[in-house]
């Protein structure tokens, strides 16, 4: 068995990296983030997204999609990446035995830990960056002050968000009002952030990017809910950390460049 998943493995590995080869994908898709004020947190949810508060983040692009599997498997070849620690096991496999070759490396790039998002950004070359936590939060509610950025309640998750079901290829639902794929759901974001449950109280005004002690705040922010989560963890104010080394079956990353960077 063990064997017969390795060369699994292997077969898509080899499919990945000859489609890269045959292909122009040195390009990142991303789309302007006017700046702007906004409330973040919410009155409502756990401690750590509270207070609400204003917010304002400068203008930025951000990646249209989650990085794909395709995307990823450039920089895995390059030297630059490592393998994400499960592509080869059968949790992985079982999910995406369905899938043909190119909607698999469509998948958004998961089992990557923050640090190897860090080592992605900094192989795509000068600017490009994981969002801050404000950031995020603003271009994920696409303008909206609600709960999802397609209203306050669950109805309607299932045109925008890929949730209860299984790891989707992205762009396979609509977009928000920012035109970004898989903002909610399919799989958690990165951010730039270390993660402190009592940031908002002292939070700055201005383009905040989080405590800096790395001793005392040693966890990074993810944010967005994923493919296997409740709905209620989608919501756009909801908050998620974990350990910067470690890769987690359902954390990936988008990227993104401040305006002056692009």
């Amino acid at each position: 068995m063990n064997q017969m998943k390795h060369i699994h493995f292997t077969l898509l590995l080899m499919l990945g990296i000859s489609i890269i080869n045959a292909c122009d994908s040195s390009t990142t898709d991303m789309v302007l983030i006017p700046g702007g004020y906004f409330t973040m947190g919410s009155t409502s949810g756990p401690k750590d997204e509270q207070p609400a508060h204003r917010v304002y983040v400068d203008s930025f692009y951000i990646e249209i999609t989650e990085v794909t599997i395709w995307e990823y498997l450039q920089c895995v070849q390059s030297g630059d990446c490592r393998m994400p620690y499960f592509w080869n096991k059968r949790f992985f496999a079982g999910k995406v035995d369905d899938l043909e070759g190119k909607e698999w490396l469509s998948l958004p790039v998961t089992g990557v830990s923050w640090e190897d998002a860090q080592s992605y950004c900094k192989w795509k070359g000068e600017g490009y960056r994981l969002p801050t936590e404000a950031e995020w939060e603003y271009a994920a509610r696409g303008g909206t002050g609600t709960d999802f950025f397609w209203g306050d309640k669950k109805e309607g998750a299932s045109q925008y968000a890929v949730i209860k079901k299984q790891l989707s290829p992205v762009k396979s639902l609509s977009p928000n009002q920012f035109g970004l794929y898989d903002i909610l759901g399919n799989a958690w974001e990165w951010c730039l952030d270390r993660y402190d449950p009592h940031y908002y109280k002292k939070s700055q005004t201005d383009n905040p990017v989080g405590p800096d002690d790395p001793k005392k705040y040693p966890y990074r922010v993810a944010r967005g809910g994923s493919w296997n989560e409740y709905i209620w963890n989608l919501r756009c104010a909801n908050r998620h950390y974990g350990e910067s080394s470690r890769r987690y079956d359902e954390v990936g990353f988008r990227i993104c460049r401040s305006v002056k960077s692009k």
